[in-house]
């Protein structure tokens, strides 16, 4: 087989009632010029006896097995044994909206070698819902300014519905024993990213369910990721005039879940990030004098914190509610 075009990285761990739907829609796809590396990480149930039996019926796909090292580790050996010029990732429980969505949106980059990524639709649906995340058109960002469309809310923070570059990918990472890895991936990986495409072409279906990780309760090395990525947002949103609401909702949102991770797992465990917090305070009260509009208990809160501190602020509304 020639170099292919696309390298298509899945992890694999225990879904075996998954798994074909999200194999069989891959190789459905109308692009045919592509590798499928599959990286059983260490499964337990029959998703590897799985991987292996698509593995005897096309030549294209490769499966790795491997012991249970975790979502980016896998990601990271399946880049390794890559060969293809891009590179993108599909989530074993997960499948492609259309035959042609790959075919669809990896000839913007075939066409346009100066392309780093390409993002494109996602669905995410189950547990009873549905909700399409689309652009109406076509949105090329270029000249380095993709943290602008992330602040905007136009480029994601999910490393699923991409396709980069594979350059990009001998610079950058999954972060290991992370959570919140994609959010970690795509801050890192944007600063090499000059150009990228937002399609409205084919789409993701991403499986909402309700055993996945990202819906699990928050332990305390989860809460220590979430702050750590959060802030790793917020920083870089302070050097642009489009991250003003953005830097605002967050920092909102992250004291809300400060305080709830006091409550949970006690207050010693998580004082190191008060000051951090308490660091922000000054900027948001500037940005709201600035005209935006905002919840009259969240202004409140924040003056309140700025006035006295968070950790005050966490006693008395302990105090109060609690």
């Amino acid at each position: 087989m020639s170099s292919p075009k696309l390298s298509i990285i899945v992890q694999v761990y225990n879904v075996e009632l998954y798994i074909r739907k999200c194999l069989d829609s891959i190789l459905n796809q109308t692009f045919r010029e592509y590798e499928l590396i599959l990286v059983d990480d260490g499964s337990t149930d029959q998703s590897g006896a799985i991987c292996d039996e698509y593995a005897l019926k096309d030549n294209r796909i490769v499966v790795i097995h491997k012991e249970n090292e975790g979502l980016s580790m896998a990601r990271n050996c399946g880049i390794k044994a890559s060969s293809g010029k891009y590179i993108t990732f599909i989530d074993s429980d997960d499948e492609y909206g259309t035959k042609s969505t790959i075919e669809e949106n990896i000839k913007f980059m075939l066409a346009d070698d100066t392309v780093d990524i390409l993002q494109y639709p996602t669905l995410w649906f189950g547990e009873g819902r549905e909700s399409l995340l689309s652009q109406k058109k076509q949105i090329y960002i270029c000249d380095g300014e993709s943290f602008r469309g992330v602040f905007r809310n136009i480029i994601t923070t999910t490393a699923w519905d991409k396709i980069y570059k594979r350059n990009l990918l001998d610079k950058v990472q999954f972060p290991v024993g992370r959570i919140f890895e994609d959010t970690f991936f795509i801050m890192d990986i944007l600063k090499y990213a000059h150009n990228v495409i937002i399609t409205n072409c084919g789409y993701y279906k991403y499986k909402i369910r309700s055993g996945s990780i990202m819906k699990s309760s928050f332990s305390i090395k989860k809460y220590v990721d979430y702050f750590d990525v959060i802030f790793k947002m917020l920083n870089k949103a302070r050097e642009f005039k489009e991250g003003e609401d953005f830097y605002m909702r967050t920092t909102i949102q992250l004291i809300n879940r400060y305080m709830l991770a006091r409550k949970q797992h006690g207050k010693d465990v998580f004082c190191v990030y008060e000051k951090q917090i308490n660091a922000y305070i000054p900027r948001i009260v500037s940005i709201m004098k600035c005209g935006f509009q905002y919840r009259l208990m969240d202004v409140i809160k924040l003056l309140v914190i700025k006035s006295i501190g968070l950790n005050s602020y966490c006693k008395l509304y302990e105090v109060i509610k609690w």
